[in-house]
């Protein structure tokens, strides 16, 4: 089965997409359910809403033996989108735990909502982005790009904003 017959089977892992070609964008929708990294990804206006990306449980799709922990099966590797365009994404009321979106740019993308537990956003851009309401626990924004971002009603006590700027944002 090739990639674009795989990326057809999306929504059977987890993805509300509908697939009618295998288009350069099911590829890497593809390589971000099932490989956990899609590097450099033009996603631009993507819609994931109340989608999940964090952390969970994953079956080995290759000969390589499950990683496991004294639980059971281990936690698979998180998303990877370190540097993808994520400009007016869609990500309200998603689960983002974990995932790493350093240098990635977010401008005007919706993160209300989100659960961005643990979640790496080192030097990316959300100007302008919608995160209210987010949790934002264990969130390293260090040195990123949050000017005019909405982060009303959340906590920012509990998130690395070293260096991040912060200039026009809607806060509490």
């Amino acid at each position: 089965m090739n990639i674009c017959q795989r990326g057809l089977a999306i929504a059977a892992l987890g993805l509300s997409v509908i697939a009618l070609g295998c288009n350069q964008r099911t590829q890497d929708i593809y390589r971000i359910e099932v490989e956990r990294s899609c590097q450099q990804c033009d996603l631009r206006g993507i819609n994931l809403q109340n989608q999940s990306l964090g952390k969970k449980y994953r079956i080995s799709i290759s000969n390589q033996p499950l990683s496991t922990n004294p639980e059971g099966l281990g936690y698979a590797a998180p998303v990877d989108l370190t540097g993808a365009d994520l400009r007016e994404a869609n990500f309200e009321s998603a689960n983002l735990t974990g995932v790493l979106l350093n240098d990635t740019q977010l401008g005007d993308a919706d993160l209300s909502d989100a659960n961005l537990t643990d979640t790496q956003f080192v030097g990316a851009d959300l100007q302008d982005a919608n995160l209210r309401s987010a949790n934002l626990e264990g969130a390293n924004f260090q040195n990123a790009n949050l000017r005019g971002a909405d982060l009303r009603d959340c906590d920012l006590s509990v998130a690395n904003l070293r260096g991040a700027d912060l200039t026009d944002a809607l806060l509490d």
